[in-house]
């Protein structure tokens, strides 16, 4: 089994491929808990005063998941299960990505899905946008233009916060050639 070093820990602490945290000094297993997103985290003293929270999954990817696209700074659990840190299950993406999966997977609904008083009538084209939206690689931005939409009136269509009857037909890609 592989194990690296924290990085920023004083060089004490390493983890495992398996996500278990170790204090090299003392071989104590450090004990983890569940942040308030439903994260596995371990808290770490770094100094007298100061204790740094780390994401197991973040640890796992940078120490046994190369990138080779910086761009893609954000990890993502394949399967949507926050707390399967396999190193299978974990992958480097942009957080537009991220984003995307979770809403895919049904991680993150709409803020006007979670609001009860939020009366939206099911209209065709807001439908249409949501789903361009989810299953394709880009933003609420250019979902909004190809609907003839400024993005922040978009951004309330696919949140489920505007009623928009007056959406004009999608714009037809444009294709260069």
């Amino acid at each position: 089994m592989r194990i690296a070093i924290i990085p920023n820990c004083t060089g004490i602490h390493a983890i495992r491929e398996d996500g278990v945290v170790i204090n090299t000094k003392t071989g104590r297993i450090m004990k983890s808990s569940l942040n308030d997103t439903g994260y596995e985290r371990v808290s770490i003293t770094v100094s007298k005063n100061k204790v740094l929270n780390f994401k197991i999954h973040r640890l796992i990817a940078e120490n046994f998941i190369p990138n080779q696209q910086p761009h893609r700074n954000t990890v993502n659990h394949i399967d949507g299960n926050k707390l399967n840190n396999s190193i299978e299950n974990l992958e480097w993406c942009t957080q537009a990505e991220n984003n995307r999966h979770a809403r895919a997977t049904g991680l993150n609904t709409s803020v006007g899905m979670r609001r009860k008083s939020v009366s939206v009538k099911i209209n065709p084209r807001n439908e249409l946008m949501k789903e361009l939206y989810i299953h394709s690689p880009i933003s609420m931005q250019a979902v909004g233009k190809k609907f003839g939409l400024k993005s922040s009136q978009a951004a309330r269509v696919l949140k489920g916060l505007k009623k928009c009857t007056s959406l004009k037909a999608p714009s037809p890609t444009n294709k260069s050639n």
